[in-house]
């Protein structure tokens, strides 16, 4: 697993251990699945090269160092491939999506996403649950099932899934060692 966020910024980088000059300017969720579809890539030799993508299906590996790529081939512009173009009119911008119960209760926002490395399915999201909560206990973990309802800008849980948030453990009380009462 890795946090989506994690993924911006990454090198793109041949079998051979060699760097593309491309790195990750914005992960494509491409679906109503919610799976990372492609990246968005930018050149870093040539700012003004038009921006570039490659499928996420294309990465043969996620490392400390960045994404291997099996061949520099997959790199492409969104007009030479038509699906690619035709979903990109279609992303999802996760991040940013509030999360509402089925009574329309605003659960939280999404920060960030957990993803599948191997498959790119989002198994996870983070959840910010308003600021102070964040700053006490650090974001919410919300698991992903088929039965969530992507609307435009919100997703919707059923109140059985609301309830396996679970709680990281971050914020102050990790940094302060407080441990909350058994």
């Amino acid at each position: 697993m890795v946090k989506g966020s994690e993924l911006i910024d990454q090198a793109l980088m041949k079998s051979n251990g060699h760097l593309t000059g491309y790195r990750v300017k914005r992960n494509l969720y491409l679906n109503r699945k919610l799976e990372l579809g492609a990246f968005q890539l930018y050149n870093i030799e040539n700012k003004k090269e038009e921006d570039k993508y490659i499928f996420y299906k294309r990465i043969k590996n996620i490392t400390q160092k960045g994404l291997e790529i099996y061949s520099e081939n997959d790199i492409i512009h969104h007009f030479q491939m038509p699906t690619l173009e035709s979903a990109l009119k279609k992303v999802i911008h996760v991040i940013g999506f509030e999360i509402y119960n089925e009574s329309k209760d605003l659960m939280g926002v999404v920060k960030d996403t957990v993803i599948n490395k191997k498959t790119g399915k989002i198994m996870a999201l983070l959840v910010s649950e308003g600021y102070f909560d964040d700053l006490i206990n650090g974001y919410a973990i919300l698991p992903l099932n088929e039965k969530i309802k992507l609307e435009k800008h919100n997703i919707i849980f059923n109140s059985e899934d609301i309830r396996s948030i679970s709680h990281n453990s971050g914020g102050l009380k990790k940094l302060l060692g407080i441990e909350p009462p058994n």
